[in-house]
């Protein structure tokens, strides 16, 4: 019988929220940016660190530390912003990204759906580094809180409109 083709392992990116090792599967990530300065609007959500502000869209920045209940950590050089591709526009704070790791075959172990806010880490693996916790991103935002910062993102789009006018307007938000 013939070999069967090996399909390549798939890729992880590998970030730190203090001591703790997470991953997001490597689709789910559109891209990887040095942290910046946020802008810091009333009202903002708890669950945001701020609005990134990009020549045409405002991007809310999600405080990931919240969603494992640790403490948040000051920025440093080495912070970055995760952007999420895919259906929701948005951004999470890491403290460091690593790197692409190769998902070791069979080493997924099931999380308890009580032990990150609502459920959303998917699997933990073991890594050379340690613990590993592989998170969903469909479950980063509950549907209620895509609605609140999409409600907020509008209400921040409004207000620049009164304030400056269809025309001069640089920027528009746009909803996750």
């Amino acid at each position: 019988m013939p070999d069967r083709p090996r399909l390549p392992l798939p890729q992880l990116l590998l970030f730190d929220l203090g001591e703790r090792q997470c991953a997001l599967p490597a689709p789910a990530v559109g891209r990887v940016l040095p942290m910046a300065t946020l802008a810091q609007p009333p009202g903002l959500p708890p669950l945001l660190a701020g609005l990134l502000l990009l020549p045409d869209e405002a991007l809310p920045v999600i405080r990931t530390a919240r969603l494992f209940d640790l403490p948040e950590a000051p920025p440093t050089a080495a912070t970055a912003l995760v952007r999420l591709s895919g259906a929701v526009a948005a951004l999470l704070l890491v403290d460091r990204v690593v790197g692409l790791v190769a998902q070791p075959e069979g080493q997924r172990l099931p999380v308890a759906a009580d032990s990150t806010f609502s459920g959303v880490a998917s699997a933990e693996i073991d890594l050379p580094r340690g613990p590993c916790t592989i998170l969903d991103p469909a479950r980063i935002l509950l549907r209620e809180e895509q609605a609140r910062i999409a409600a907020f993102l509008a209400e921040q789009g409004r207000r620049l409109e009164r304030t400056l006018g269809a025309e001069d307007r640089a920027w528009r938000p746009s909803p996750c």
